[in-house]
């Protein structure tokens, strides 16, 4: 079973859900803490052998940039059980997407802030997400391996007022009501937002066009296995 969080990433993942392949089984459980009761139904309930949790996740390192693709060994802070199937499906799925390891490391709240993100690059994570370390958890305790891929969607050090997934449609347009919503309006704060959202939406760019390719490498996977 694919587990996603969000439905923007469901859409550039595999495309609009009346146009996806019938051999795919995903659930979208939604952000955060709030979405881990959904995930533990679909876990509960699925008759699936792996769960395959893509998306996007934050850099934390110079080498995570935006676009770059990563399977997760492990959770900073947080023991979480391996199990043999996730780690051949691992090895498998990490070289059609051209996927590395790494570490990462699961906040309840978004982490936007360069400060913040130092303070979790010290744990010796690459990659911060919303969401993994407790679904494996869930996974785990189901009795069922857990996968996690992430493409990084945005820079250790480009703080933006609002998360990329909120700013920024799966087309790269911007939602500007947010964005002029959540800004500091004064001129200086202003030009220099705008500025970080101009390198922003190139980011953006990389990293949906990453995914879209992880996406792609899923299905082909899924629809052959």
């Amino acid at each position: 079973m694919l587990l996603v969080a969000a439905e923007l990433e469901a859409d550039i993942l595999f495309g609009p859900r009346d146009a996806r392949p019938p051999w795919l089984n995903i659930h979208v459980a939604g952000v955060g803490v709030p979405a881990d009761e959904s995930a533990a139904e679909a876990i509960a309930r699925t008759d699936a052998g792996l769960i395959v949790n893509p998306g996007f996740a934050g850099g934390l390192t110079a080498d995570a940039e935006p676009g770059a693709a990563f399977v997760v060994t492990s959770w900073s802070g947080r023991q979480v059980e391996a199990m043999p199937e996730a780690a051949a499906a691992a090895a498998t799925l990490a070289a059609m997407v051209d996927a590395r390891p790494a570490v990462a490391v699961t906040v309840d709240k978004p982490a936007g802030d360069p400060t913040a993100r130092q303070r979790l690059a010290a744990t010796g994570a690459a990659l911060v997400e919303m969401e993994g370390a407790r679904w494996a958890a869930l996974a785990s305790n189901a009795g069922l391996p857990f996968l996690s891929l992430r493409v990084i969607s945005d820079r250790a050090d480009n703080r933006l007022p609002r998360p990329r997934h909120e700013l920024f449609r799966k087309n790269g347009s911007v939602r500007w009501r947010r964005w002029f919503a959540a800004v500091d309006r004064r001129p200086a704060r202003l030009l220099d937002s705008y500025r970080k959202l101009g390198v922003a939406r190139r980011d953006w760019a990389v990293a949906t066009e990453s995914l879209r390719a992880m996406g792609a490498g899923i299905s082909e996977w899924q629809r052959n296995g």
